[in-house]
């Protein structure tokens, strides 16, 4: 029953394989040997061709991180693909940030059990390539998904961190950059030192991811974070702890929030958001690129291990 539903032909077939194997039993006990079937690995092609459609998605996302009218009531894109595939899907808001996130997830996963979600949105870094490491993903079957074979721009595929997107296929990318509030302060933001600038004390905003937040350390002293070395953040560890008296917090998707309601003044900013803050009436908000650079990030859907509804999850 947790098949889904069955054709009449292979319900004949199961029944024709049940009966053959009753009638061999006796046979094969007096052999002394039995043999079985062993069940496709998760993730072969076999394995997906065995999969059923169940009608039904559960999709794990970042907060306003898909197009929306009616305040959110209404979500033109989920709306369009259930109407097309007949899939019903439960869109929850749930990961405000990638380690929080994993922390949850990881115990769960680690113990065999379904998480409840069929998809799931990380960003690049190290928690999505322990989820790949600890095999804790659904291997995807590419001749499933050909429009991203034949309409993925090239940055999209073959990432270093998932070669050949065995795993994980691109949802959205950006760059974390800053953001400022143009009524709260005179003149442009161009740098990122702006975040180290003392006449902004308690009204900074960093995160608290730390990828993002010593990316911004190295920034600062002109370090190129891709070719860091471990000594190179260490001197970033170091102009990080004399910001903090400057800081009024370390935040998770919640610091949009916080600059929307003018608390902080400056603060580090993921770009998606600013356009959405701007789309949902606060034009005061303004996105830099600064001149040291940016982080760019990719964040990335991928089906856990065990999903009940990888079928639904990969269409």
């Amino acid at each position: 029953m947790n098949d889904g539903r069955i054709s009449r032909g292979r319900l004949l077939r199961r029944a024709g394989l049940a009966a053959g194997a009753f009638a061999a039993a006796p046979l094969l006990a007096a052999c002394g040997e039995v043999t079985t079937r062993a069940a496709a690995p998760v993730g072969t092609t076999e394995w997906w061709g065995g999969q059923h459609d169940t009608g039904r998605l559960v999709f794990a996302n970042w907060p306003l991180y898909i197009d929306y009218t009616n305040w959110l009531k209404d979500r033109p894109s989920l709306n369009g693909f259930s109407r097309h595939t007949g899939i019903e899907v439960t869109y929850d808001e749930v990961i405000e940030g990638n380690e929080p996130f994993f922390q949850k997830i990881a115990p769960r996963l680690q113990a065999g059990q379904p998480l409840g979600y069929d998809l799931i949105v990380l960003t690049n870094g190290w928690q999505t390539s322990q989820l790949i490491a600890n095999g804790w993903l659904t291997p995807l079957d590419h001749s499933m998904l050909p429009n991203f074979a034949n309409y993925a721009a090239s940055i999209a595929k073959n990432p270093n961190y998932d070669p050949g997107n065995r795993y994980t296929i691109p949802w959205q990318s950006g760059f974390t950059g800053i953001a400022y509030n143009a009524k709260r302060i005179d003149g442009e933001i161009t740098s990122i030192k702006d975040l180290w600038n003392p006449k902004y004390r308690g009204r900074i905003g960093m995160m608290n991811d730390n990828t993002d937040l010593g990316s911004a350390g190295l920034l600062y002293l002109g370090i190129d974070p891709a070719t860091s070395t471990p000594a190179d953040w260490e001197r970033a560890a170091g102009v990080l702890r004399a910001q903090r008296r400057l800081v009024r917090g370390y935040y998770d998707q919640g610091y949009i929030n916080v600059l929307e309601r003018g608390d902080t003044w400056i603060s580090q900013a993921w770009s998606g958001d600013i356009f959405q803050a701007n789309a949902s009436g606060h034009p005061e908000l303004r996105f830099v690129v600064p001149e040291e650079g940016v982080m760019h990030w990719t964040d990335n859907m991928m089906i856990p291990m065990n999903a009940r509804n990888p079928l639904s999850a990969l269409t």
